[in-house]
């Protein structure tokens, strides 16, 4: 009888210590998929606009590499109109696009968007017209990596500011 009781302790034992094992293993796999998202969420750029300047008839945007590694290359997109844009997808269709180049970490550049008419500069000035401005950086980095980030805006005559209407990475 002593032997049978010793058996099934054996046996219940042999099943618990299984079933620690195993939710031991399901925690450090858990932990591990957290380290690989927040070692791929650090170790990428993070591209974004620091200022937006409306100087001498032009759109000025300043932009930066936030991150920990150079991009790639990319595609910027921008575009102004008097018109209210209706979604993000007008980046597809009513912007422009160019190049972009690489950029290292803290590395600041700047673009001139569009010479705006002096008719429109002057009545977007008086609060005449709607300027509505709007960028979206499409970037490469590590092998086959794509990030993003895009506003659109809205000049403020009164402030000399560009409200930002929607902002997306």
């Amino acid at each position: 009888m002593k032997k049978l009781e010793s058996s099934k302790l054996t046996a219940y034992s042999t099943v618990a210590l299984a079933i620690v094992t195993f939710a031991l293993v399901l925690g450090m796999v858990y932990q591990t998929n957290l380290m690989q998202q927040e070692f791929d969420a650090n170790q990428r750029p993070w591209i974004g606009i620091t200022d937006i300047l409306i100087v001498d008839n032009s759109i000025k945007v300043v932009y930066e590499n936030f991150g920990n590694i150079p991009n790639n290359g990319g595609i910027k997109r921008a575009f102004s109109t008097t018109e209210l844009i209706p979604d993000r997808n007008y980046f597809f269709t009513g912007a422009g696009e160019s190049k972009m180049s690489i950029l290292f970490p803290g590395q600041k550049l700047e673009m001139n968007v569009r010479n705006l008419p002096l008719q429109d500069f002057n009545e977007i000035h008086a609060g005449q017209k709607i300027l509505y401005v709007g960028f979206m950086f499409e970037y490469e980095y590590g092998q086959n990596k794509v990030g993003e980030y895009g506003v659109i805006g809205k000049f403020d005559p009164n402030t000399g500011l560009v409200d930002m209407i929607d902002i997306w990475a």
